[in-house]
Order: C-alpha cells, then sequence, then structure tokens
C-alpha cells in the first residue's frame, strides 16, 4: 500500500492553506531571530537525562551491597532508570531522527543512537514512525500505531470482533506491553523489510539490529547481575515489572493523540486519499493540556502533537509559542482545531473512543 497518494479535492484551496500555516511558522522564527533546531535549554535537557541516565546506571556498581539489602530500593532506582530511558527517548532520540536538533545531519545522526540505549532501533524507527506512522495517520495498514493486532481495535476500518466491547478496560493490559513490545518484537520487523526489499533496509542495518540487541541485554542485565552480585530472579523480576510500569505511561501519553472520540480514520480508495496531508494531519491529532508546561517538558512536546506532526523537523522546544499561532491561523480558515485542555479530559475522549471503537458497526 505504499502507492497510497493524498489527492486535495480542492488544489486552489489548499495550496492557499499550505502556504498559510508555512508563512507562520516562517514568520514565528523571524520575529524571534531563532533557530528551528535546539537551543540553550535543549541543549540542558540533553546533557541533563544523559547525566541522570549515567548516574543512576552507575548505582548499580558503586552500591551494590545497599542496594541488595534494600530491595524497595532496589527497584525505585531501577524504576527511575527506566523512567529516564522514556525521557531520552522522547526528548532526545525522537528528535534526532527527526532531523530537528541540529542543522549538521552527522550530530542528528549521533545522537539518534540513543535510542539503541534503551533498547530500541533507530533504523527500525525511522521506519515505523517517520515513514509510515506520520506519512499515513491513522491509515490502517499503513499506519503501525492503528494496528491492534485483532487485540485492541484502534480504527473504525479495521475487523470487529465481539471481546473488543470489552477492550476500553482490558487495554491497559496491553498498553503496558509497549516498550517490551518495541524492544522484544516490532524491531524485528526490519527482517521483513529487508527480505522484501523495502526501504533500502540493509544487510548492515540487520547486523547492527542483532549486535545493538545484544548489548541492550548485556549491558542492562548480565552486567549489573554479574558485577553487583544481584539476585538475577529479583534483578529481572524488578526490570520486567518496571518496564511495564514505564510501558503504560508512555501508552496514556501518545496513545490519546491520535485515538480520541470523533478523529478521523481516512477512507482509501483506489490508493487515493481525497484530501491533502495536512488536513488530514489536523483531523486525526490532537493538543492536550497545552498549559501544563510540565507535561511538554518531560515528555518531548508530545502533547503539542499537532505542530510535531505539521513541521517534525522543528525541535520540540518551539512547540509551545509556535502552536497557538498555528492554532489561530488554522480556526481562522475554518478548520476544527482538536484539543483538550487537560489530560484527564484526553483521557476520557480517548476512552470513549474505544468503548465507541468496541461497539458493533
Amino acid at each position: 500500500m505504499q502507492s497510497i497518494k493524498f489527492k486535495a479535492q480542492n488544489q486552489t484551496e489548499d495550496k492557499i492553506f499550505k502556504n498559510a500555516i508555512n508563512e507562520v511558522v516562517t514568520a514565528y522564527f523571524r520575529e524571534k531571530n531563532i533557530s528551528r533546531f535546539a537551543n540553550n535549554e535543549m541543549r540542558f535537557k540533553i546533557f541533563f537525562w544523559l547525566g541522570l541516565w549515567s548516574i543512576t546506571y552507575l548505582s548499580f556498581f558503586l552500591f551494590p551491597r545497599w542496594l541488595s539489602e534494600q530491595p524497595g530500593l532496589l527497584f525505585i532506582i531501577l524504576l527511575l532508570h527506566l523512567f529516564i530511558h522514556l525521557m531520552i527517548g522522547t526528548n532526545i532520540a525522537h528528535d534526532a531522527n527527526h532531523n530537528s536538533l541540529f542543522a549538521n545531519k552527522k550530530y542528528n545522526k549521533i545522537l539518534s543512537y540513543t535510542f539503541e540505549i534503551i533498547g530500541f532501533s533507530s533504523v527500525a524507527w525511522k521506519i515505523l514512525h517517520n515513514k509510515k506512522h506520520h506519512a499515513y495517520v491513522n491509515v490502517l495498514g499503513e499506519d503501525n500505531n492503528v494496528n491492534g493486532g485483532g487485540i485492541i481495535r484502534l480504527s473504525a476500518k479495521d475487523k470487529w470482533l465481539w471481546f473488543h466491547k470489552y477492550q476500553f478496560i482490558y487495554c491497559f493490559f496491553f498498553y503496558s506491553l509497549s516498550i517490551l513490545n518495541f524492544i522484544l518484537i516490532k524491531d524485528f520487523k526490519l527482517l521483513k523489510h529487508y527480505r522484501s526489499g523495502a526501504y533500502n533496509v540493509s544487510i548492515w542495518d540487520i547486523v547492527r539490529l542483532f549486535t545493538f540487541k545484544i548489548l541492550y541485554w548485556v549491558f542492562y542485565l548480565f552486567l549489573p547481575i554479574y558485577f553487583g552480585h544481584y539476585s538475577p530472579a529479583l534483578f529481572l523480576s524488578f526490570y520486567f515489572a518496571g518496564q511495564l510500569i514505564i510501558g503504560l505511561v508512555l501508552a496514556l501519553v501518545f496513545q490519546l493523540l491520535h485515538h480520541f472520540e470523533n478523529t478521523n480514520y481516512p477512507d482509501v480508495t483506489d490508493d487515493i486519499i481525497n484530501e491533502s496531508w495536512q488536513i488530514n494531519i489536523i483531523k486525526t491529532s490532537c493538543d492536550y493540556a497545552t498549559d501544563t508546561p510540565a507535561i511538554n517538558w518531560l515528555f518531548g512536546g508530545a502533547n503539542y502533537h499537532i505542530t510535531h506532526h505539521l513541521f517534525s523537523n522543528i525541535c520540540h522546544v518551539h512547540y509551545a509559542g509556535l502552536t497557538e499561532k498555528l492554532k489561530i491561523k488554522v480556526l481562522s480558515m475554518g478548520y476544527k482545531y482538536n484539543e483538550f485542555r487537560t489530560f484527564r479530559a484526553a483521557y476520557s475522549a480517548h476512552i470513549h473512543e474505544l468503548k465507541k471503537l468496541g461497539r458493533e458497526n
């Protein structure tokens, strides 16, 4: 289905809209006299999160006896370390893989490897996230984020099964598996793309995938257990329990952004979607809790999601200032702008959508 194209029915109106939102962005950076790439705040975030990652990881080796004698403290440190993994992914690796941190792509490439540090594959991410999700938001068969594996129905275009009526209850268990799913399953879809010749996946990408996966497990499980003399059963159970908790946090932050009440699921007819890519973004994405700076700072501006999808080549530290201007322009041109004032409101809209999708068509 890679031949799917977006084709606006009114080409003139579509061109006017594209030019208008592009001008908003151009004017914003021109008036501020700033770059669209990382600023001092972003540079601080890079050093802050990588510094905390180093400190928490080294603590497993510096205080093994103390942590072994206090399992509760060991779990807290491990959970904090895994939370920092999430922060590295959402703040650093994500922007680096969109080439939005630095003008020099070489530096983005270097920091894109922070995905490998947290167990993900940067190559697989660029395919699943950049080339599929960003290109085809909520398009069943293309956007992996609407593929619930038949267990969770995340698109009105997907097949309905009787147990989906309960998905608003059991979804949280599967949401908690989100990080482990990437580490253990999703990333290995690179093998499928390599065999099919899609996305120019090379044999070296496959070698790198397996090499970094092995290094990840050695680095995070074997080395701490061996040199820290921790109980293997205890450390492993804490690791997987921590990943379930952090996985649930990840899913709850990001699932709300495209799967909310009255979102859009594009119709594909003869490999054509009869609207522009930009309009599809506006119909299928939402912002939430934009008055809560902590969510923006911790999760890489994910809650300014419409801006992110329209202009993913802009570093997330600029989203807060840019979004209000984009929102005004979108509304002034007669389009709906999906937003929720609070996380709770977005969460409620997500649950309502799951309930609606859980009902037979």
